[in-house]
């Protein structure tokens, strides 16, 4: 989800695995099962303070399509891949832990918020803390995800 060449990628785990080897890895399911990271930079393109990705620029949702995984497996060499949802819930204390953590993970937060006056900041801020609430309860927030877990392989 991440290289430039997805394709070219599987291809060259096809090539160096012996006959009957096994290729696993997990990609994020589409942004709307992964409000966690999704969020921020849905907002951020609602501001119009980043613009929308291109639809097949390297990204944590890139490869959310099952069928597209499944047909870039394949193409690559491999046998017909097992593609299985596991469920995710990442916790926090609170929304400013959130906030937070996610400012040190998510370049396009971090990126934003260099460039961005202290107003705007703020209403990205509370734009995401709103769409988020529906999350919280008495023990913080618990944010759901789903990740798409895949495995084939080398005939």
């Amino acid at each position: 989800m991440l290289v430039d060449d997805p394709g070219t990628a599987l291809a060259e785990a096809h090539r160096v695995l012996r006959p009957g080897g096994r290729l696993a890895f997990s990609v994020w399911a589409t942004p709307e099962e992964n409000p966690w990271g999704s969020t921020i930079g849905r907002t951020l393109i609602e501001l119009g303070l980043m613009e929308r990705p291109p639809p097949d620029a390297p990204g944590p949702f890139r490869l959310s399509d099952s069928e597209r995984v499944r047909a870039l497996v394949t193409a690559a060499g491999f046998e017909e891949p097992g593609v299985d949802d596991v469920d995710v819930r990442y916790r926090y204390e609170s929304f400013d832990e959130y906030w937070a953590v996610t400012r040190d993970i998510a370049m396009s937060l971090r990126d934003a918020l260099t460039r961005l006056t202290d107003e705007e900041a703020e209403e990205l801020r509370g734009r995401v803390a709103a769409a988020l609430s529906r999350f919280g309860g008495p023990d913080g927030l618990a944010l759901p995800g789903r990740a798409r877990v895949v495995s084939a392989s080398r005939a």
